[in-house]
């Protein structure tokens, strides 16, 4: 887990869409990935894991019918299709 698969506080706020405060309360409570040490003083994510668990939020939301998601390599929603706009 290092070089590009390491996310810092900053990029995982800025993929997930959830303040750092709310990341560190979801990490002590069990309910997102756990951050490593790189190096001393340095807390890290991994990537593979910050973007499964934006992905398992988002699919946890309810669509109508025809309506389908497309993802970023961020995991983040791009596209919403089928959706009357």
């Amino acid at each position: 887990m290092a070089g590009e698969k390491a996310l810092r506080i900053s990029e995982v706020v800025d993929h997930t869409g959830v303040s750092n405060a709310a990341i560190r309360k979801m990490v002590k409570d069990g309910q997102f990935p756990q951050p490593y040490s790189p190096t001393p003083g340095i807390r890290a994510w991994d990537r593979e894991a910050v973007q499964q668990w934006n992905r398992d939020r988002l699919d946890d939301t309810p669509l109508p019918d025809g309506v389908s998601k497309r993802y970023d390599r961020h995991g983040q929603i791009v596209t919403v299709e089928g959706a009357n706009t």
